[in-house]
């Protein structure tokens, strides 16, 4: 499939000159027949790509298909992901293998709750990475996800072309520019890893790319059909990572807003719907599981709105990383830049988010009329940045949902500094600051855990099959399920959404089904009893009240033995495995 061929089918109308891109030379003032032009070039300033360094690279650029610069981008990043290593973190241990394999497996009604509340997100998306893991290992796995995320160096490099006439920059720095978007704090920690924050964000991307306003615009009927595709992606992106939802509407506003359509309601009206269709394609399924069983399509999440009786009526939203002040609401950027875990759970550092914070408003605002005739997708790309900061702030706070963000911000700010400068000197100022900024980059990586796979040997595989697994606490353990038999259940009565305690009280006092079925079904339970814990949590006060509480006791601490036979893997991922009594018979009953 050659590149044409590519745009034609699966991009229509972002991308419309073929490869390599016609040039106009001419230095003497010539406005462009387009009023959409980024710049008007001023006589005796050379503002050509001849002007620029690197001529000789922008012709081998341009030689390529963009298929070859996609395949590129992949190998990159899958290649870039296996020599950082596979590197576990508390979401994969705790629910990117656990749900796919419940889901697979049959587990869904066996368990209860083992994932925590991360238990009840749609497996979709998670189900490719299983799949990879326990069929071809850890390192298949890690290449994987990095190519899917090195795929969108592709999605950036077009986004800025968009916005970017192709007279004002040549490619190959266009192409560098695009580059600086995957190297965040955000990207590197998840490169190679399951996290959807850079994985989705790929239909976001496509999403405001098929929006966005450009020169080679036709009529109303490709308009209409791009606010389709577009509001697809949007929506799927929804159903399989529900945080991408600021970014959706984020998408909504400005097309509502910057009205790059002739007929800005119907697109609008198009847009919707469409995001509607996609929610329901990847995630009816799933939420409609959701709703049969617990009453709540996000249970446990906004149970405050839905009311089921089988968690607290709530909204479980994680309020850690919020704002604490007024101050800190008007400039929360500089905040964190100032203080380390201010919005993330581990130290980073990048300076972009805080240099593009005020461009993103002021920009728009001030040159609302100039930036809509020379240059409305640089205005739409801000003030679609704005809005999903400012949806971004008060539902979350949580700096890894701001992934689209980080990737847009070095083309936002070199597009920002282009438009303001409109000479070849500003455009190198640019790419100088991009390159300045990215110096200044901290970020962090989980531990690499090379020897995590699913041939290894476990104490659980030994479990007889009439016994129970019981998790008390809220480390993430649920991942030992995948070497668990599958008739035997992992229970967990303590999570970051259920308390025991909570099972001994009627629903309309405060306890919840939820728990009262898990005790239930450990004190109804004939079969051997095992205490799934890590060593830090057996210290953890409340863990010997929780086991108190059903007349629970470890039969003798000395009795816990590792969960994994590898010496180096049990050190990395600490588990033991502890027999239980019989329960005393102190639970409710219906």
């Amino acid at each position: 499939m050659d590149g044409q061929l590519l745009d034609g089918v699966l991009l229509p109308a972002i991308y419309r000159p073929s490869w390599p891109i016609s040039v106009n030379r001419r230095n003497a003032w010539t406005p462009q027949r387009s009023s959409r032009r980024l710049v008007a070039t001023p006589a005796g300033v050379d503002n050509s790509l001849s002007a620029f360094p690197g001529s000789g690279l922008n012709q081998v650029i341009e030689k390529c298909h963009l298929w070859q610069i996609a395949i590129l981008g992949a190998l990159a990043g899958g290649i870039a992901a296996l020599l950082l290593g596979f590197s576990p973190d508390w979401d994969l241990f705790n629910y990117h293998l656990y749900n796919p394999h419940a889901l697979i497996q049959g587990r869904l009604t066996t368990d209860i709750a083992p994932a925590q509340i991360q238990g009840f997100l749609n497996p979709l998306f998670h189900i490719p990475f299983y799949y990879i893991f326990v069929h071809f290992g850890p390192a298949a796995l890690v290449f994987f996800a990095g190519a899917l995320q090195g795929l969108q160096w592709v999605l950036l490099g077009l986004l800025l072309m968009r916005i970017l006439p192709s007279q004002q920059i040549p490619q190959w720095m266009a192409w560098t520019v695009a580059t600086f978007g995957m190297f965040g704090p955000i990207f590197i920690y998840e490169l190679g890893g399951t996290q959807g924050d850079t994985i989705v964000s790929a239909l976001v991307l496509a999403s405001l790319l098929l929006i966005l306003p450009g020169q080679q615009d036709s009529g109303n009927h490709d308009a209409h059909a791009r606010a389709w595709l577009a509001g697809l992606l949007g929506g799927l992106a929804v159903a399989l990572k529900l945080t991408m939802a600021l970014y959706v509407i984020g998408l909504f506003v400005a097309l509502l807003v910057c009205r790059p359509f002739k007929a800005p309601l119907a697109s609008a009206w198009r847009f919707g719907a469409a995001c509607a269709g996609g929610f329901l394609l990847g995630g009816i399924a799933w939420f409609g599981w959701l709703w049969l069983n617990f009453h709540n399509p996000l249970f446990p999440y906004f149970n405050q709105l839905f009311e089921s009786d089988w968690a607290s009526t709530v909204s479980f939203r994680d309020r850690r990383f919020l704002p604490g002040n007024a101050l800190e609401w008007m400039v929360y950027p500089l905040a964190w830049l100032l203080e380390d875990y201010k919005v993330w759970e581990f130290r980073f550092r990048d300076v972009r988010p805080l240099l593009l914070y005020p461009l993103m408003f002021l920009v728009p605002l001030l040159a609302w009329r100039k930036t809509g005739r020379e240059a409305p997708a640089l205005r739409m790309l801000l003030v679609f940045l704005a809005f999903s900061y400012l949806l971004w702030l008060p539902l979350f706070s949580i700096y890894r949902y701001l992934s689209v963000l980080e990737m847009l911000a070095p083309l936002a700010l070199f597009t920002v500094i282009a438009w303001l400068g409109a000479s070849r000197r500003t455009a190198m100022g640019g790419l100088a600051l991009l390159i300045a900024s990215q110096l200044m980059v901290g970020y962090k990586r989980a531990d690499v855990i090379p020897d995590l796979n699913i041939n290894q040997a476990t104490a659980l595989q030994d479990l007889p099959s009439n016994s129970m697994l019981i998790v008390s606490g809220y480390e993430p353990l649920s991942f030992a399920a995948l070497w668990l038999s599958d008739d035997i259940p992992m229970i967990r009565i303590r999570s970051n959404f259920m308390r025991p305690d909570r099972g001994l009280l009627d629903p309309e006092i405060g306890g919840d089904r939820l728990s009262r079925l898990a005790l239930k079904r450990i004190s109804g339970h004939d079969g051997p009893l095992f205490l799934l814990q890590s060593p830090s949590e057996g210290a953890k006060p409340f863990l010997e009240a929780d086991l108190r509480l059903m007349g629970l006791t470890p039969e003798a601490a000395m009795q816990c033995m590792p969960v994994f036979t590898h010496t180096r893997l049990q050190q990395q991922v600490p588990l033991e495995l502890c027999p239980l009594n019989d329960p005393a018979p102190v639970f409710p009953g219906d």
